[in-house]
């Protein structure tokens, strides 16, 4: 969570690592998906802030505002305070996250992933998962730090091997553990 500039400059740094960008601002003319994770990472952080002053507080609400304009554009649901920093989204569309689902650091998400829930309880998903390309990750289940979630991945059972790639209907079978 985003408590305070540094924080912010953190996320923001982390993030930018993540997507192998060196330099020091966005250009113009493309770099969307910077763009967009960046005005996630300031959302955030004016939201948390919020109850400091008024200025704050404005400044909140127009990022918000904001936030859910190119989330909608784009057909995603990214709630803030969800994933932690170094977040690489690869190709930003579609994405829909519950807000009480919990991402750890140096995630990977890619379009058409779902993390939601099912029978009232959400996923909490550990560091450096990859999240393919339309899997779903479904119901109160953990998820251990590195691991890859194939293309069209339904997880609903937890896993706890680290270092693996999981892929089928149901995430019952490792592939390279």
């Amino acid at each position: 969570m985003i408590k305070s500039k540094n924080d912010l400059k953190r996320y923001l740094a982390s993030d930018k690592a993540a997507l192998g960008i060196s330099q020091r601002h966005p250009k113009l003319v493309g770099d969307r998906i910077w763009k967009y994770q960046r005005a996630f990472r300031k959302t955030e952080y004016y939201v948390n802030n919020a109850d400091r002053n008024i200025f704050t507080k404005v400044r909140a609400k127009i990022f918000l505002y904001y936030w859910k304009y190119k989330s909608y554009k784009w057909g995603n649901e990214l709630p803030v305070n969800t994933i932690e920093e170094g977040l690489h989204i690869w190709h930003g569309q579609n994405i829909i996250i519950n807000p009480d689902v919990r991402i750890g650091k140096n995630a990977q998400i890619s379009t058409g992933v779902i993390v939601g829930q099912a029978h009232g309880k959400c996923p909490v998903i550990g560091d450096n998962v990859n999240l393919s390309v339309d899997c779903k990750v479904l119901g109160g289940i953990n998820i251990t730090h590195d691991v890859v979630i194939g293309a069209g991945a339904v997880v609903v059972k937890d896993i706890d091997t680290p270092f693996s790639s999981w892929g089928g209907g149901t995430g019952t079978s490792a592939v390279g553990a």
